[in-house]
């Protein structure tokens, strides 16, 4: 006797499989539709790419990317990219996982992604937000590496290949910032540390905090 599947049945099965694999949810990350994805910068401005690709040391963390003085730029899931627009010159960008802004996980023993990036008005600087691998290629090395092309054409090319294959979101901003505001001591000291790497200029206005113990 054949087994029939009523047709509401099999409708919530269909469903319940899409779900499952649908692409994950970035925190305060949209997907990017509608207008092109990398929008003209305007007079005086530049543009940046980040682009995170798949790794096989991947896990559900994301990582979180702030500017120079801690602002929120973006959060950056296996396989996704996003733009955006900053005024032409000297910027700082640093990155760590965004599990790291939770009180109690060792996060001031933590390592700090950092780049610094000279733009020029009307340019395109493309980052590549990647998860080092220690000896052996083992998976246990914590947070990320920020690399960039810097004039390297095969390193640039790749970065452009990486972007193409990625799924495309857009930051929002406001979001961003929330969650941030709920930890500001803990970002201004992982910004301290990144800074202290790149010996950049403070910041002006997310101060240089004491790490917290």
């Amino acid at each position: 006797m054949r087994f029939i599947v009523p047709a509401m049945i099999k409708l919530a099965l269909t469903c319940l499989a899409l779900a499952a694999c649908a692409e994950p949810k970035v925190r305060a990350m949209d997907p990017a539709s509608g207008s092109p994805l990398l929008r003209p910068a305007g007079p005086g401005e530049a543009s940046v790419v980040f682009v995170r690709p798949p790794s096989s040391c991947d896990t559900v963390e994301y990582a979180s990317i702030v500017d120079e003085n801690g602002h929120f730029v973006g959060n950056a899931g296996s396989n996704t990219m996003f733009a955006v627009t900053v005024p032409a010159g000297p910027h700082a960008f640093y990155a760590w996982p965004h599990g790291d802004l939770q009180p109690g996980t060792y996060s001031s023993y933590r390592p700090v992604a950092a780049v610094l990036l000279d733009t020029k008005a009307g340019d395109v600087a493309r980052v590549a937000i990647l998860i080092p691998k220690g000896p052996s290629l083992r998976c246990n090395v914590p947070g990320y590496e920020l690399a960039v092309a810097d004039g390297d054409d095969s390193a640039r090319a790749e970065i452009e290949s990486w972007s193409r294959k990625a799924r495309p979101l857009q930051p929002d901003t406001e979001a961003g910032e929330r969650d941030l505001e709920r930890n500001r001591p803990l970002v201004c000291a992982r910004v301290e540390k990144g800074r202290r790497q790149l010996q950049a200029p403070p910041p002006t206005t997310c101060g240089a905090a004491e790490t917290p113990r």
